[in-house]
């Protein structure tokens, strides 16, 4: 490996490091500063993808250790969030090459802007001690959808699944946050999998990005935790607006 290779990996651990630590504090974004940036150092954006996939299975992990240890994960049929959208996490990871890059991002971009502004503007909702079987259903279902573009792409899938439990069923902002790191361990773990069976990961990449990511992510969690609900709404806010724009610049 020469010497601009490894300045080339240096360069994007760092950046994984610092994302993660903000990332984990929403549960979804680091693909939008990681994949853009890998690509410009010259890999596939299918490697890009691959690699930030397999990022993104050791940060949500190490987030999700934190929030688990302090109880505030989203639990109820948090099973059939992970069977059905890894089910989904395999198909877009398996049919990634017949969608357009660019008409992806386009669509999600302004999603993420329209979401962003509907959870500014919304009240929170009391949280559901029950939610009615239509809801849990809805829910479930749901997750097929938010695995396939987990697969595919990802980037900015926590704001949705954001917005959806905190307007659906009032899931407080950190169980909400501590659910979506759970589920995003397996979907990508499935993802990872996948990419991997095609040769398309690229390890030299990988298992550095990956360390800081997860470094980053740990001590995100921690310090979301340590700030509570209202601070983690805030910059799930934030973050949607900042990670919509930042999928419509890279078109």
């Amino acid at each position: 490996m020469n010497e601009p290779e490894i300045l080339k990996i240096a360069l994007a651990t760092c950046v994984a490091t610092v994302v993660c630590f903000f990332t984990a504090m929403t549960g979804s974004g680091s693909g939008l500063i990681l994949v853009p940036l890998l690509t410009f150092l010259g890999l596939h954006p299918v490697q890009a993808i691959a690699i930030h996939k397999f990022e993104a299975t050791f940060w949500t992990f190490t987030s999700a250790i934190r929030y688990v240890k302090n109880k505030q994960v989203h639990t109820k049929d948090l099973l059939w969030y992970l069977l059905v959208g890894g089910f989904g996490a395999f198909l877009g990871a398996r049919f990634i090459h017949l969608i357009s890059d660019d008409q992806l991002k386009l669509i999600v971009g302004i999603l993420i802007f329209v979401v962003a502004t509907w959870m500014l503007f919304s009240k929170h909702k009391a949280e559901a001690k029950q939610a009615p079987p239509w809801k849990r259903l809805l829910l479930i279902a749901s997750m097929l959808g938010f695995g396939i573009y987990e697969g595919i792409f990802g980037a900015g899938n926590g704001y949705f699944i954001a917005a959806l439990f905190l307007t659906v069923v009032g899931s407080s902002e950190l169980k909400t946050v501590g659910m979506i790191t759970v589920q995003a361990i397996v979907w990508n773990l499935v993802a990872v999998l996948t990419h991997f069976s095609y040769g398309s990961l690229v390890l030299s990449y990988a298992i550095p990005v990956a360390i800081g990511a997860s470094v980053g992510a740990w001590f995100g969690a921690g310090f979301a935790i340590h700030k509570g609900a209202k601070f983690v709404r805030w910059i799930i806010i934030i973050g949607s607006f900042i990670a919509g724009l930042a999928m419509l610049l890279s078109r």
